[in-house]
């Protein structure tokens, strides 16, 4: 069955979209979330995890930049100045549009979690039948978790919000 699936299937494996961020989590603090690139006001990184484009499902609660997120460069849930302004968001951003994917899963390592949409609101999705289901099959298998993201705490300018309202990505 695994060998029909490997055949029969693309499968893109992005394992670390913060290369810099986790190298300074770990030898420098634990609990740092951002990337580290200066920002004008002398302090370092955006939250990448809020730097996409919203959940572009036409609920204004969605939009980027709101519920979970802020625009404060010293915060940790810092944003950015734009959504996609960072060029760790871009690059996947941009490796979404040039693909077909139809599933993305997100391993919420740090807690252990397998999560899906939508993060800003409680409000489950049209496929959240399906979302449990697969979720709950990927925890079985590694142990983790699996909750609708807001669960974890709400959030705007996410990655699968924003494959899943923006670009019709389970």
């Amino acid at each position: 069955r695994v060998s029909w699936l490997v055949d029969n299937r693309e499968v893109w494996l992005v394992p670390v979209v913060n290369p810099d961020g986790l190298d300074y989590s770990m030898t420098t603090d634990q609990r740092w979330r951002k990337n580290r690139r200066p920002n004008y006001d002398g302090s370092f990184g955006v939250d990448l995890n809020r730097n996409y484009a919203g959940s572009m499902n036409g609920d204004p609660d969605g939009n980027w930049g709101g519920v979970g997120s802020s625009h404060t460069p010293s915060e940790d849930i810092y944003c950015g100045q734009t959504p996609f302004s960072e060029p760790e968001t871009l690059a996947i951003r941009n490796i979404v549009l040039a693909h077909d994917f139809r599933l993305a899963i997100d391993f919420h390592s740090y807690s252990e979690l397998v999560l899906w949409p939508w993060g800003y609101t409680m409000n489950a999705t049209p496929d959240n039948g399906d979302f449990v289901r697969i979720g709950n099959e990927f925890a079985a298998l590694n142990g983790y978790t699996a909750e609708q993201s807001v669960g974890l705490y709400p959030t705007t300018g996410d990655s699968i919000d924003w494959m899943y309202g923006g670009e019709d990505i389970y």
